[in-house]
Parts: C-alpha cells; structure tokens; sequence
C-alpha cells in the first residue's frame, strides 16, 4: 500500500521514458511495455522500479529485442489471404 510501480525503458534512439504499472494484491506487478517503447526496431533497455516514498527498489536491467515489422501501416490488407 502507497507504493507506485514504474516500467523504465530507454529505446535504441536513446529516448528515456517511464510508465506507471499496477502492484497486484498476491505481490506481483502488471506494466504496459507501450507503444512508444516499440516503435523503433533495435534493443529496449528496461527496468522496474517500487517507490515508496523516498525509497525506490529497481530491477536489473533487462532488454527486449525490437524488430522491423515485415509490413507497416501503409501497406494494404488483402482480405482474400
């Protein structure tokens, strides 16, 4: 109770950013990996951190692979595949 839950992330642009998570009853924690987090191909660093406070408790850091799509946005679906 009163501790706040953050995913930190820093893409391969070197963009920082962070996002709030939940803290779950059974003493888990939910955090959105967001869209701006995967928009550019390469390595993801990122953390989490439980703030109470003062005090703050941060994981090691872990990377997710982020890569190229094979289509994007401007190519059309063919509904007949």
């Amino acid at each position: 109770s009163g501790n706040s839950v953050y995913i930190n992330i820093r893409r391969a642009d070197g963009e920082i950013d962070s996002f709030s998570g939940t803290r779950n009853s059974n003493g888990t924690v939910t955090v959105p990996i967001s869209e701006w987090a995967l928009e550019i191909a390469g390595k993801v660093y990122a953390s989490i951190s439980i703030v109470n406070g003062d005090s703050r408790l941060t994981t090691l850091s872990f990377q997710i692979d982020v890569q190229k799509a094979e289509t994007d946005d401007e190519t059309p679906i063919d509904e007949d595949e």
